[in-house]
């Protein structure tokens, strides 16, 4: 295993920079695009385009094979200006991974990220792109933990505590929820895991090892005091 992962770092570091450069820049364009066409549709009364760029299964075996990759370009289906401030965040973050890890590691970490969802969505029938940008959102939350994020545009908040909320979120969701949305969460998160477990195991164990020493050494020190009296 150790070898592998020596091949691998090798490869990324001599391949930094091939791939698909600004790739979630080109994304986020083409969610952009697909709001306005779907306003300019909906105008000329014929809504419903967004449907076709839903993952759905049976549609996708009946021939509508553009449906395996459409759904990374829908955008979130909330207000415009919840869009417009998703759109910018998602832009953000991945220029800043994209710069962080080199064209090919952030390529590798997003296409995982859609394989493992698109696996996800052919079990179950149906997926979304909302997990997928959810790890681009922790992964940027890993790196850069105390980047500040101005909610409504005048609360500062760290942006590590925001991912906090949002996997705790998520693991009431994977408790609560049926097998199906387990799994679409989980499947689709695979890519944050396979990226970062290692460390977050890392990081886990020594904060433990930490805490344990603390408690070691405050019942040191209380014996002691004990002894003194």
């Amino acid at each position: 295993m150790g070898e592998i992962k020596k091949r691998y770092y090798r490869f990324v570091y001599k391949n930094a920079n091939k791939g698909i450069p600004n790739l979630m820049q080109s994304i986020v364009l083409a969610m952009g695009t697909l709001v306005v066409a779907d306003f300019l549709f909906a105008m000329m009364s014929r809504p419903g385009l967004m449907n076709l760029f839903i993952f759905d299964r049976d549609r996708i075996f009946a021939g509508e094979v553009w449906r395996i990759l459409s759904f990374i370009i829908l955008p979130p289906n909330y207000s415009l200006l919840f869009i417009i401030f998703a759109l910018y965040l998602y832009w953000l973050m991945g220029k800043f991974l994209e710069s962080f890890w080199g064209i090919l590691k952030f390529n590798l970490f997003y296409f995982s990220g859609v394989l493992f969802t698109i696996v996800g969505g052919m079990i179950l029938g149906a997926t979304t792109n909302i997990y997928l940008n959810m790890s681009i959102f922790f992964a940027f939350a890993l790196i850069n933990p105390n980047f500040e994020l101005r909610l409504f545009f005048f609360i500062p908040v760290k942006i590590k505590y925001l991912a906090m909320l949002n996997a705790g979120f998520y693991i009431l969701m994977i408790i609560l929820s049926p097998w199906a949305e387990k799994v679409a969460i989980i499947v689709s998160l695979l890519n944050v895991l396979l990226f970062f477990g290692g460390s977050m195991y890392k990081g886990t164990k020594a904060y433990l090892q930490r805490k344990a020493n603390h408690i070691k050494w405050k019942n040191k020190i209380r014996d002691l005091d004990r002894y003194r009296k």
